[in-house]
């Protein structure tokens, strides 16, 4: 319910930012022979309007503010809510298509966001723009052709097919999964949508968002990183002599799939986080793994230095998977203590029952 609310929030404030945003990345011709570069009023013209929409529209910049953290907002909660509804075992309550069409929900999600903080162009977005299409091109058999009818053939291209994505396909997509996601009878939580609402707005308010540096072709770029939802991604794509379409799109695959497919194999009819021990520490590991390679993503290939040098990209396989195998072994091991201790908790305490006299017959 929360993620709709956020949705149609989205939808108010993305509105509004249309009446001033350009879709068309322009011309950026380069320097003469034996002159500067001297950046045109026609090179990325869709960043300009956003710099315009901070400096020159009335309350643009709280608008674009109030998007940027709802975005933000609606991928964290979509992630949450998997997660709670995972760690409580709703799935089994014979919501398997539910839990389905949520987990399908969630990576359209973060696809829209992806698209909408591309359109900005800049070189943050130009980076994510660069290993969506490097991933793309990679995949096997249509790679190529799929590459250039997402892509395009030049930025221009680009920007009008993000921008379809963005405003018009995607969300309609959105639309048709939550219509059989969402509950028949959904009851809306007034006092908690009024404080999501209330939250992403004083957000709007209190911290703004920078445009960040302008993306253009002639100009060297410097060291950055995507959004922190695809920081995870970016980690595994830096690993030394992993295949990108392995890195960025096998493996994820696979990591949602398994969630994916968790009702399927989890049949037992008890639903406590005790009686399902494998599951829980299934989810508890993989969030120590996304919390280890989302915030590696940031860092350098030692994640405790801060990136500063394209020197520091390549991360070490060894201590990168070593480092995810920890969380595992962790996460097993902590989950499997904790209901031993729980167990034996609650075992002593059905004992005392048993043998106090003042209890009933």
């Amino acid at each position: 319910m929360l993620t709709l609310i956020v949705f149609i929030l989205l939808g108010v404030t993305g509105a509004l930012l249309l009446f001033h945003f350009t879709p068309f990345f322009g011309n950026c011709p380069p320097a003469a022979n034996g002159t500067s570069y001297i950046p045109t009023a026609t090179c990325n013209q869709a960043y300009n309007s956003v710099q315009s929409i901070n400096t020159n529209v009335a309350w643009g910049s709280i608008i674009r503010n109030i998007h940027y953290h709802a975005s933000n907002a609606m991928v964290l909660l979509a992630v949450m809510h998997m997660f709670y509804q995972y760690f409580g075992g709703r799935y089994k309550l014979r919501y398997e298509i539910l839990w389905v069409t949520g987990i399908i929900l969630g990576v359209v999600t973060v696809i829209e966001a992806y698209t909408g903080y591309d359109l900005i162009f800049n070189i943050r977005g130009q980076l994510a723009i660069n290993i969506g299409q490097t991933l793309t091109f990679y995949s096997p058999v249509i790679g190529a052709d799929l590459a250039r009818i997402i892509f395009g053939f030049s930025f221009n291209d680009l920007a009008i097919r993000f921008y379809a994505f963005h405003v018009f396909i995607i969300p309609i997509i959105m639309l048709a999964i939550m219509a059989v996601h969402l509950p028949r009878n959904l009851v809306l939580d007034i006092p908690v949508a009024s404080a999501i609402t209330g939250v992403i707005l004083i957000m709007g308010g209190l911290f703004p968002v920078d445009v960040g540096i302008k993306y253009d072709p002639n100009v060297q770029t410097q060291i950055t990183f995507p959004e922190w939802y695809f920081t995870s991604l970016y980690a595994f794509i830096r690993v030394r002599g992993l295949a990108p379409f392995i890195a960025g799109a096998i493996i994820p695959t696979i990591f949602v799939l398994i969630f994916t497919v968790a009702p399927f194999f989890d049949r037992g009819r008890k639903i406590a986080m005790i009686d399902r021990p494998f599951w829980v520490a299934l989810g508890v590991a993989s969030l120590g793994q996304i919390a280890i390679v989302t915030v590696w993503g940031f860092r350098a290939a030692n994640p405790l230095v801060v990136l500063t040098d394209p020197g520091q990209l390549v991360i070490d396989p060894t201590l990168f998977f070593g480092s995810l195998l920890l969380a595992i072994a962790l996460g097993y091991g902590f989950t499997y203590a904790f209901v031993r201790w729980r167990r034996a908790k609650i075992d002593a305490l059905r004992a005392a029952r048993k043998t106090c006299p003042f209890s009933e017959p």
